[in-house]
């Protein structure tokens, strides 16, 4: 599922849009949880509400009393959500120019008709489902979830189960039961910084507080135990981790 917001001060804007979203979603079998916001300021204030980045896909009218979308956009690129996709709606071309710093995926001219927002989501949706170093499409007992890289913590095999391959994915908004090989997923979240420090067990490198010869503690206060064969492999991707973050840093600084 897509999570969606989007702000215009035009309520029309908003009853044709959940239309639009509702027609799509049964012609492509995608589904949207779309957030409507009538100003910049209460979008800005739900997100720094929520523990963490809620959103999949940003639609911001440009021209809007207060924060104007553009404003909007960068302000949420700084707190830093860097990930989200931006689709500015604007009755003027004329402001493309001055919109590009927020890095958005598409510009959309109103009038929208229905073909055009059809063409546009499906080329955005499809963005982000290819995005796989930095999204995990994954698939639950109860639908599809589209998870953000940057909100895993950890995975891990369960044990004592009747279903084989089941694995637990554990981020920073809850855990999410699904049915695949540990050596699948990490294939799909393509390595660093995931690395697998027992054979059920994949981590984060972000969320790692400390670790020991034999164990790991996240952030969050699970703990988890370190193979014997994975010990060497943990402390030198560890190590580079840190290196590239402080390196960042400094670069950041300079």
């Amino acid at each position: 599922m897509f999570q969606v917001a989007i702000c215009d001060d035009e309520t029309e804007i908003h009853a044709v849009m959940q239309k639009f979203f509702e027609r799509f979603s049964v012609a492509f079998g995608c589904k949207f949880d779309v957030h409507f916001f009538i100003c910049g300021e209460d979008l800005l204030q739900y997100y720094r509400k929520c523990s963490v980045f809620p959103f999949h896909i940003l639609i911001l009218d440009i021209e809007m009393e207060g924060l104007t979308g553009i404003e909007l956009a960068n302000t949420i690129r700084l707190l830093p959500d860097r990930e989200v996709q931006i689709a500015y709606l604007t009755s003027h071309p004329n402001y493309i120019m001055s919109s590009l710093e927020a890095q958005p995926f598409q510009y959309w001219i109103k009038p929208i008709a229905y073909d055009f927002f059809a063409e546009k989501m499906s080329r955005l949706c499809q963005h982000i489902l290819s995005s796989t170093h930095r999204f995990l499409y994954i698939q639950t007992k109860t639908g599809h979830l589209l998870l953000r890289h940057s909100s895993i913590i950890a995975i891990k095999k369960v044990k004592h189960t009747i279903v084989q391959n089941q694995l637990d994915i554990l981020t920073d908004s809850g855990s999410h039961a699904i049915t695949e090989t540990l050596q699948g997923v990490l294939r799909k979240l393509g390595g660093y910084p995931f690395v697998l420090i027992h054979r059920s067990i994949i981590v984060n490198l972000y969320y790692i507080q400390k670790f020991t010869s034999t164990s790991v503690t996240m952030t969050n206060g699970h703990s988890f135990p370190i193979g014997r064969s994975h010990a060497t492999e943990l402390q030198a991707a560890y190590a580079k981790f840190l290196t590239a973050h402080f390196q960042k840093e400094r670069d950041g600084f300079a």
